[in-house]
């Protein structure tokens, strides 16, 4: 078997937080994605993994030892598509169609015998499905079905991956239909690509499992944790349909996304490209059914940033309305004029619009260019295919580019022809002069304190600190807004999401849980198993001590009754910690315990939560077992001060060995 003989790691017991378990068909660890579809009009999820170089998933699953992780790579140079049904999508629930699909997703699918599998050395031996991987939700049948012609009529060793051929090879696993709408399912591998992001999907995003990688395993195998599932709905760089996610069979975990009908979803969208009168959609997509682009993606596309000039076959419809004329682009316009206003207004105060950008130029993409400057890196070649090398320059499209995507100088544009063989001009490394390690943003300023105190007037949304990006809330005249496309994710009166808007916006943003999978849901709630949306200042995380090097007992299982009356298990198979959402159990007062291996059970009462960092009240004045009670007085609170999310940390303390 592929298990025994590739991987020798023993399996953790399987996490299960309801009746509905994930069941495997072999010892390859698996979980599920389930997708409901909840609106009147088929949807069409595609499941997309790209190749990579190195596949630490892999690596730590099969427990490589540090010396091994140069050849056990596991590389892959093509990408793997999935058509959960084919090209006919997911219909809306009826006579004839469940309106949902229920699909099995293995760790790996070996494509090469066993023996060609085992080392990790021979490229594109395996396809990872846990390590990276998005849904891409589409509502176009004619995009899906010209794609998926061209995808089934490539030639080995791209195009269909036949599930019987896989399947002879032992102990092998594919992604397969578990039940509903997925009788089409269809496996693709090839070499160019994943959809551009002006097709028309909403791009979701997910990982299962972990590896836990790091100096803290240099001279260890990597970590694994098979229970985790990571995921966001993804509208940093666009928004096109409303989706909900959340992990399977994890009830404790609200939902993130939004259960709006497709059909709403659209009519806030084209309210507020009404109230924003010029700003664009993809030309690939109508008024009808509208694709809007995030800011930073308008200003990469619309000017060729070396020069400073319009790029005139741009992908925008800059009048999707038909009624801005002249004032065609004007948001845009005015987002630039803003920029331009403020980028050297020394004088102005640090709590204004002008006063933040300017602080943020000045202080951090200011100096951070200047820093990428002094690389052989910082070049460009000019014309293309020349092989003569022009200075990074200084331009407006380029100071945009990287303040509205937070992103630092770090390119290689640059080509070295010399030799016959282009190579790209690199940056260096850390034994370099000067030494590159990459030129973050964070790295730029004096100290982490100072880089947080900008990231916060760029990002935050709280009482006490608000973001440029935000500037919507408090700004009378629109033409002074920062960046409209952060109302119309955020703002109650168009489409209220708690997603990224911006590329370190934390209104919700990434999650991780334990969980068999994740469930998908458009259009409204069917199918979810908490039917809550997420709120952000509602979270609670307990993590309770323990030592690795065995000095201190370790913890087993973890209880909590909220107002509701109703237990909530955990079993600890990995680390004895967890987050939880008091609100969505009836609220406080809460009561949590753990059982330690000592046989004596651990609790505290929970009084109030996070309305503010570190304002959750632990009561001890229940507990009458004095070891108990000694040890709940030791029970610390800490609230991340700096975090738009009031998420507190419990931490109860370890008990060592007596």
């Amino acid at each position: 078997m592929i298990r025994a003989a590739l991987l020798s790691l023993a399996l953790l017991g399987g996490w299960t937080g309801s009746a509905a378990a994930v069941t495997c068909t072999t010892t390859i660890p698996c979980k599920e994605i389930w997708f409901f579809n909840n609106s009147t009009e088929t949807v069409h999820p595609i499941l997309f993994v790209g190749r990579r170089g190195v596949d630490e998933w892999l690596q730590a699953y099969s427990q490589k030892q540090p010396a091994e992780r140069g050849t056990a790579v596991w590389a892959t140079t093509r990408d793997s598509r999935v058509y959960i049904n084919g090209k006919t999508g997911i219909a809306p629930k009826d006579n004839t169609h469940p309106g949902y699909a229920k699909v099995r997703l293995p760790l790996f699918t070996a494509l090469l015998p066993l023996n060609d599998v085992l080392s990790g050395a021979r490229p594109d031996s395996v396809v990872d499905w846990w390590n990276g991987g998005r849904v891409e939700i589409f509502d176009d049948a004619t995009t899906i079905g010209d794609q998926y012609a061209i995808d089934v009529a490539l030639k080995p060793p791209e195009g269909v991956l036949n599930p019987a051929e896989l399947k002879k090879i032992s102990g092998n696993a594919v992604v397969e239909c578990v039940e509903g709408d997925c009788a089409g399912l269809t496996m693709i591998q090839r070499s160019g690509g994943d959809f551009d992001n002006s097709a028309p999907y909403q791009l979701t995003e997910f990982t299962f499992g972990s590896a836990l990688t790091g100096p803290d395993f240099a001279t260890t195998p990597f970590g694994w944790k098979p229970n985790d599932v990571g995921y966001n709905l993804s509208m940093v760089d666009s928004t096109y349909l409303p989706a909900a996610m959340e992990p399977l069979n994890n009830p404790e975990i609200p939902y993130i996304g939004s259960v709006m009908a497709p059909a709403d979803f659209r009519l806030k969208i084209q309210q507020w490209l009404k109230d924003h009168n010029g700003y664009p959609i993809y030309k690939t997509s109508t008024l009808a059914r509208p694709k809007i682009p995030q800011s930073f993606d308008v200003f990469a596309g619309t000017f060729f940033q070396f020069f400073d000039t319009y790029n005139a076959s741009n992908n925008f419809n800059f009048d999707p309305n038909g009624t801005a004329g002249k004032n065609a682009g004007k948001p845009v316009l005015d987002m630039i004029n803003l920029y331009l206003k403020c980028k050297d207004a020394s004088s102005a105060d640090p709590a204004t619009t002008c006063g933040k950008i300017y602080n943020l130029e000045h202080n951090l993409f200011g100096p951070n260019l200047v820093k990428y400057r002094t690389y052989p890196c910082a070049v460009f070649e000019d014309p293309v295919l020349s092989g003569t090398n022009k200075p990074f320059p200084d331009t407006v499209a380029w100071r945009l580019w990287t303040l509205y995507g937070w992103v630092p100088y770090n390119f290689t544009f640059g080509v070295d022809r010399s030799s016959g063989t282009p190579k790209g001009i690199s940056c260096g490394d850390k034994n370099s002069t000067p030494p590159f390690t990459g030129n973050a943003l964070f790295d730029t300023v004096a100290t982490k304190e100072a880089y947080q105190q900008l990231a916060d007037s760029y990002r935050l949304n709280t009482s006490k600190t608000q973001g440029v990006q935000y500037n919507y809330l408090t700004e009378t005249d629109q033409t002074q807004w920062f960046n409209p496309y952060v109302q119309l994710l955020h703002s109650a009166k168009y489409l209220n999401l708690g997603v990224y808007a911006f590329s370190i916006d934390d209104a919700v943003g990434f999650q991780s849980h334990e969980g068999d999978g994740l469930i998908y849901a458009v259009g409204g709630t069917n199918g979810l198993q908490n039917t809550h949306e997420l709120d952000p200042n509602a979270i609670l995380n307990v993590n309770f001590g323990q030592a690795t090097n065995g000095t201190t007992y370790t913890w087993q299982a973890s209880r909590y009754v909220c107002k509701d009356g109703i237990n909530h298990d955990k079993t600890f198979t990995n680390f004895p910690s967890y987050d939880f959402f008091p609100l969505n159990s009836g609220g406080y007062p809460c009561r949590l315990g753990a059982q330690l291996s000592n046989g004596i059970f651990y609790w505290f009462d929970i009084t109030q939560g996070p309305d503010s960092p570190g304002s959750t009240k632990i009561d001890c004045s229940q507990v009458t077992d004095l070891t108990v009670k000694d040890w709940c007085s030791r029970v610390i609170v800490i609230g991340l001060a700096q975090s738009p999310l009031h998420l507190d940390h419990i931490i109860g303390p370890s008990v060592a060995k007596k």
